[in-house]
């Protein structure tokens, strides 16, 4: 018996070595923007604060090394911004190009035999990798979503649906990437019959044999985001926003598109401060008398953008409307004995047969993902107003499909 998968392999180009310090800079910035990010998150929220001194010392040094280039590099800022944008787009095009050529994936070729298990695995340079596994010790088959990012800002290019083989040891063999989670559930349907073992979704929540855990319940606060209206046997399911929500809104929308602005605003912020900290060095370096001006606290908050950095603010802020109205949709379904429809706002983005959906699961990574799968196609409903939504979309849908739970994995 013979299998036949294809995989992605990481694209390395010249360009991606010739940006390679502009995207350490990048990678660098986003690590401060994500702990700022969460830090202020926790606090707002949660009422936490980051208590470890040694990590306060560490940002607080990389931040004022960044202000002291950003100072004396102020005059080239705009241009600076540009040239990082422009090689950010032509990485994002290339990475874009390669992913979505057929050839660029490499085949995996599966030999089974009565007790063993023996795979071959293509090089993009010819090479191969051969494996050989007793049948005895292959536990599973398992689904993952993977995020393929490009080589070099390493920018979010798109997502495609891992097949693995899980061992009892809990080591895996990559064996096929889709690009839809129907047509990795067929691959694995397949293959799961060929080696006669169950399939899973990995680290899913739900009550069906797809699932590897129980659905985690909801919290009380948020236990009624998803209505349910219903007559004659048609259901209306729908998401509904409020007023305790926008702040779990405002975290998706910063976290999507908030870096432009932060890098906008923190440039201009960073030039004062690096002047503060230009001043504290040249006294050091120069053995010279200096006088330092320190701005009173409105001069620190108050705006001193010029007209290129309105533009800058205005085009990001423009982005994040965008982004806040575009997630911010309702999100509705409606359900008869026959078809499933799925709504966001007024488009439809899919149905199913409803004697066809076999399981509803939650993926919590890399993103919140719920997963409608019927026989042969499958829906995704994403980005509704909080995390336990998902979940509890998950068990109406359950309930108004009427789907049997069943017992979990061990």
């Amino acid at each position: 018996m013979y299998f036949r998968g294809s995989v992605y392999h990481a694209q390395k180009t010249w360009f991606s070595r010739l940006v390679f310090p502009f995207a350490q800079i990048k990678k660098l910035l986003e690590k401060i923007y994500d702990f700022i990010l969460e830090s202020i998150w926790k606090e707002l929220i949660f009422g936490k604060t980051i208590e470890n001194e040694a990590t306060n010392l560490i940002l607080f040094l990389i931040f004022s090394l960044f202000s002291l280039a950003i100072f004396h590099l102020q005059a080239y800022r705009g241009l600076i911004l540009a040239l990082f944008f422009t090689l950010w787009l032509i990485d994002r095009a290339i990475a874009q190009n390669y992913y979505n050529k057929p050839k660029n994936k490499f085949l995996v070729a599966l030999k089974i035999t009565d007790d063993k298990l023996e795979s071959r695995q293509y090089l993009p340079k010819g090479q191969t990798i051969d494996l050989e596994f007793d049948r005895a010790r292959i536990k599973e088959v398992a689904i993952f979503p993977r995020t393929l990012y490009s080589d070099g800002f390493q920018a979010e290019i798109k997502q495609c649906w891992q097949v693995l083989i899980f061992l009892q040891d809990d080591t895996d063999l990559l064996v096929s990437e889709e690009t839809t989670p129907e047509k990795a559930l067929t691959k694995a349907k397949q293959l799961a019959n060929l080696l006669e073992i169950p399939i899973i979704f990995l680290d899913s929540e739900g009550n069906h044999p797809y699932a590897t855990n129980e659905l985690s319940p909801s919290t009380e606060s948020n236990s009624n985001t998803i209505k349910v209206n219903s007559k004659s046997n048609k259901y209306h399911l729908y998401s509904q926003w409020r007023l305790r929500d926008s702040w779990q809104l405002l975290k998706q929308i910063l976290v999507k598109s908030g870096f432009l602005i932060f890098v906008i605003i923190i440039t201009n912020f960073m030039v004062r401060f690096g002047a503060i900290v230009d001043a504290f060095l040249t006294p050091f370096l120069s053995q010279q008398q200096t006088i330092i001006y320190w701005p009173s606290i409105t001069q620190w908050f108050s705006p001193n953008f010029d007209l290129e950095s309105y533009l800058e603010i205005g085009l990001a802020v423009g982005i994040i409307i965008f982004q806040g109205a575009r997630m911010s949709r309702t999100q509705q379904i409606y359900l008869d004995q026959s078809l499933l429809k799925y709504y966001v706002g007024k488009q439809k983005q899919g149905q199913l047969k409803t004697p066809e959906i076999e399981a509803v699961i939650l993926i919590p990574e890399p993103d919140l993902i719920v997963l409608v799968i019927a026989k042969n196609q499958a829906l995704m409903i994403e980005s509704l107003p909080n995390p336990d939504a998902h979940r509890e979309i998950v068990a109406k849908l359950e309930r108004t499909l009427n789907l049997p739970s069943v017992t979990q994995r061990g």
